[in-house]
This record gives C-alpha cells, sequence and structure tokens, in this order.
C-alpha cells in the first residue's frame, strides 16, 4: 500500500464536533471510573481481589500490564508499601463489613483477609491501625 506523502501530512482538524465533544466526555467518563492515579488503581485491585484469593504485588502488577519490579520502584518512588496499600483496603472493607449489623465477627474477619486464608489477620488489619499491634489466637 502506498500513501502519497502529502496526504500523510494532512491535518485532520476538519472533523466532526460532535463526535470529538462525545469522545471527550467518554475518556473523561474512563479516566473518573479507572482513575490515573496507581495508589487508587492498586486499592481498587486489591478490593476486587481480596474475595479471589490474589492479592499478591505481583498479580496486581500483572493486572497492570506491569512488571512486578517496576510497579515496586513506582510505589517507592512515591514512599508507599504494597504491604501498606494492603492492610489500608482491609481495614477499609472490615470497617464496611462491621457497619452491617448482621454479619458474624468471624465472616468479617475471613471476608477482609481471604487472600492469606489466616481467619486472624483480618481483625489484626483492623486492630493493628485502631489500637496498635495486637495478635490474635485462633477464632473457633
Amino acid at each position: 500500500m502506498i500513501i502519497p506523502k502529502a496526504l500523510l501530512q494532512q491535518v485532520l482538524d476538519s472533523g466532526n464536533p460532535h463526535i470529538r465533544v462525545a469522545v471527550e466526555r467518554f475518556v473523561a467518563h474512563l479516566i473518573r471510573r479507572n482513575p490515573l492515579d496507581l495508589v487508587q488503581q492498586i486499592e481498587e485491585l486489591i478490593a476486587r481481589q481480596l474475595a479471589n484469593g490474589d492479592c499478591s504485588l505481583a498479580g496486581i502488577a500483572q493486572q497492570l500490564a506491569m512488571n512486578e519490579r517496576t510497579l515496586q520502584r513506582r510505589l517507592e518512588a512515591q514512599q508507599i508499601r504494597f504491604s501498606d496499600i494492603l492492610d489500608r483496603v482491609r481495614r477499609s472493607q472490615a470497617h464496611e463489613f462491621l457497619a452491617q449489623a448482621a454479619l458474624p465477627l468471624a465472616e468479617v474477619a475471613f471476608s477482609s483477609v481471604t487472600a492469606n486464608s489466616d481467619l486472624s489477620a483480618g481483625l489484626s488489619a483492623l486492630v493493628r491501625h485502631d489500637t496498635g499491634s495486637v495478635t490474635f489466637g485462633v477464632l473457633i
């Protein structure tokens, strides 16, 4: 296929202004739904992945189409650790679950820590933030 050089240099500014406005709105909507802020993206992915069990740095990096080490470097540049983000999301989910009086405490702990399959870690994430470091025994 041969394309004339003059055609390649032609400015496409004569497009439909209505389509341009619609595309700009659509892109703005996408940015609102999928923020460009890396930490927010990681928080959203962790919140979705807690129930699935793959809340590792490697799993989140893969979902971001990013090398694991690259993700670590970007977080380090912002002076943030992945484990801190993970704890913050777990704590937030635990607070939300605790607000639902109908859920038993064991279910709240399990729901906020499924990725580790350790029942006490869900409560630990909540307690570390609220009262300091606490170690829980097995809850049965």
